[in-house]
């Protein structure tokens, strides 16, 4: 270091690097003496990160980890204060991206390793006082969210014999992160979780370390290759390295610490579920700690839309359960999904909801004049009409041009005709405000707008659809109330294109589930920009019918775990069809009735439109119902799954359908939840 001014490379004489010199800093620290990082900061720092030599191409997450390891030590640290936020802000942005890809080794886990040694001596720092002037959300949010994460991740790639993919040097890397994690401050059966993963680890580096004959080729020059000194070095500390318990203040204890109350009411909803309990998750505690933190951000966003608390509906319990249901499937599809993508469909689902609630307790309320209009300005608003603004706002979004907008035909979502200022027209101006709110939301997001535009287009339409659906499934609640007063036993459309349940659950039914659009909006998220996931007809006719399949079946099994609620506020509800009620003597027998697990239900309806004679059977039992309709849910899946396999010939890479099984996943939890728990915000009196 003398010789080169304070910079070294991985031999003497040889060109310096910022690995090789953060390295040496800290050895040297470890030895003694404190040497000025000053030569290093002035040859790498770049403007968001560090370098690792000059006219480097591609910027090294493990180098950015060492430069800040090495600034860290430093007694001096609060003096480069800006250099350390600066390359956390680059890691943490890496990470929630998903981009960590090191240019040095090609396990995840090194990277890993380096990350969480960063995150804990940085959070050590901060509770001793240093450091102060960061960020707080990095410090008491976007680290502990990231270190939850690659916890998580490694706890669930450890394989049966305690081993991460066989190799010694990856199980120790992966040891060492558990680690340093350990002194953290986790609840009773997290610590006992992660000891536990630790000596598994470890008993497998000590049973096979001497017979080791494999070569794992981890670390990358022209050709990667497997250093004996290296994996020896690793192995040792790996097997040795001691995990104390450190003091936190009680900001950073509050950061990592969730009741074990909590987490077992949660653990036992969640068992319950069939996805669940054929793949338990490694650590529930962890999934539960980084879903607060998302909860948090949704809470936030609560009115970015619209004002919630001024609707007549119960309590949003929701607002916890959705990102504990993405990231649990996120967990057991093996962390496909970057905390991007999660933190933007967390939000969608949480406007669904919203929208949901909205168009059910404040739209329904619009008189039959005012829905007329509405219908109208939706078309205009989703921008499928030829003039459209919102399209003509992608269009200028995507060319990066300043063209003057065209006159909106309607103006605010309303014609000019219906302008005047009487109370309901300045009522339907505001609904239609929180709408297009909504619809900018979705369709202005920047993956969508840098997907292709019949992609855009085709999710617009799923869009329009989405919110026409809540307007006729309100039209239908009042058909289906008034069916009920005249004492009808069974529910049918009067609408001819959704006449029966089989039509009317693949279009209304479905479609105001939110699934539809919901699938396209995630297909621009996990698609490269300017392309699409779903290349040529086949790909593209295979992904509607997997999308149509899981939305009706989603829509099925909320309809099973809501009939209750459905009943108490008169909305129509899939066992409320007549196909559920039509029954004879010869279908349902005495013996079978009995039989039931549930209470019969008395039908005092003796015709279903004029159609169920009196001489038919009139008490048709609840239980049944219900598994007719399990049981049609159940078809839903399986060709939904015949889609997903039709769709797996034409959809390359395979990370794509391991992302689309998360959302598979998620909209199958948020369906088969309701069997067990209803989540949903009930419709409460005005005032």
């Amino acid at each position: 270091m003398e010789k080169q001014r304070g910079l070294v490379g991985f031999a003497p004489g040889v060109l310096e690097d910022a690995d090789d010199t953060a390295r040496t800093l800290m050895a040297l620290k470890l030895l003694g003496q404190d040497i000025n990082p000053a030569p290093m900061i002035k040859k790498f720092e770049a403007s968001d990160h560090f370098r690792t030599y000059e006219m480097e191409r591609n910027p090294s997450f493990s180098a950015n980890c060492n430069v800040l390891l090495a600034l860290l030590e430093l007694e001096s640290v609060d003096q480069y204060l800006p250099q350390i936020e600066k390359t956390l802000t680059f890691l943490l942005q890496k990470w929630d991206s998903g981009e960590v890809v090191d240019k040095w080794n090609i396990s995840p886990q090194y990277s890993a390793m380096l990350m969480a040694e960063v995150f804990v001596r940085l959070l050590k720092r901060y509770g001793a006082g240093n450091l102060q002037s960061l960020p707080l959300r990095m410090v008491q949010e976007q680290i502990p969210v990231s270190l939850c994460r690659l916890l998580l991740r490694t706890l669930w790639n450890q394989q049966k014999d305690g081993s991460w993919t066989t190799s010694l040097e990856d199980t120790s890397y992966s040891i060492l992160i558990i680690a340093q994690c350990l002194s953290l401050p986790w609840n009773t059966s997290l610590r006992d979780c992660l000891v536990g993963a630790l000596s598994r680890g470890r008993g497998f580096i000590a049973s096979q370390y001497p017979k080791d004959k494999k070569n794992h080729c981890l670390w990358i020059e022209k050709t990667t290759f497997e250093s004996s000194f290296l994996k020896m070095a690793y192995c040792s500390i790996a097997l040795h390295t001691t995990t104390l318990k450190h003091f936190w203040t009680q900001n950073i204890t509050d950061c990592f610490f969730f009741p074990d109350i909590n987490s077992k009411k949660m653990r036992n909803l969640l068992s319950a579920l069939p996805i669940f309990a054929k793949s338990p998750l490694a650590s529930l505690d962890l999934v539960l700690i980084e879903a607060t933190y998302f909860s948090n951000c949704l809470k936030k966003a609560r009115y970015s839309i619209l004002q919630r608390d001024n609707m007549p509906m119960s309590k949003d319990k929701y607002l916890d359960y959705i990102p504990i249901i993405w990231l649990a499937c996120n967990h057991i599809g093996d962390h496909i999904l970057s905390s991007n993508i999660i933190r933007d469909m967390a939000l969608i689902s949480l406007f669904n909801y919203q929208i949901d609630e909205f168009m059910e307790s404040v739209v329904a309320d619009l008189t039959d004049e005012k829905i007329r209009i509405l219908v109208s300005a939706l078309r205009d608003e989703c921008g499928l009409n030829k003039d459209s603004p919102l399209l003509e706002e992608a269009r200028s979004a995507q060319l990066h041009t300043e063209q003057p907008r065209k006159r909106r035909k309607v103006q605010d979502g309303i014609t000019n005709a219906s302008t005047d200022p009487t109370p309901e027209s300045v009522f339907l101006e505001s609904v239609i405000k929180v709408l297009r709110k909504f619809i900018r939301h979705v369709l202005q997001h920047p993956a969508v707008l840098r997907s292709p535009g019949w992609v855009q287009r085709d999710l617009a339409i799923e869009v329009h659809s989405f919110l026409i659906a809540h307007i006729n499934h309100n039209e239908d609640n009042i058909s289906w109330l008034k069916a009920k007063q005249n004492r009808c036993n069974g529910y049918t459309s009067d609408d001819i294109s959704r006449g029966n349940y089989f039509k009317w659950v693949h279009s209304t039914g479905s479609d105001d589930t939110s699934c539809p659009f919901s699938f396209q909006f995630f297909t621009c998220l996990i698609s490269k920009p300017g392309e699409t996931c779903f290349n040529g007809p086949q790909a593209r006719y295979f992904s509607q019918c997997l999308a149509t399949h899981l939305a009706v079946m989603c829509r099925q099994y909320n309809d099973y775990g809501s009939a209750a609620r459905d009943a108490a506020e008169n909305n129509l509800n899939s066992l409320d069809f007549a196909e559920f009620h039509r029954c004879s003597t010869e279908e349902m027998t005495k013996n079978e009735i009995q039989m039931d697990d549930e209470k019969p239900v008395v039908n005092e309806n003796s015709r279903l439109n004029g159609a169920v004679s009196h001489d038919r059977l009139e008490t048709v039992p609840a239980g049944k119902a219900k598994r007719d309709l399990v049981a049609i849910a159940e078809f839903e899946r399986e060709s939904m799954h015949l889609a997903l396999q039709s769709l797996s010939r034409f959809v390359q890479p395979s990370a794509t359908m391991k992302a689309l099984k998360v959302f598979i996943d998620v909209t199958d939890t948020f369906g088969q939840i309701y069997s067990q728990k209803d989540i949903a915000s009930r419709k409460q009196a005005r005032g």
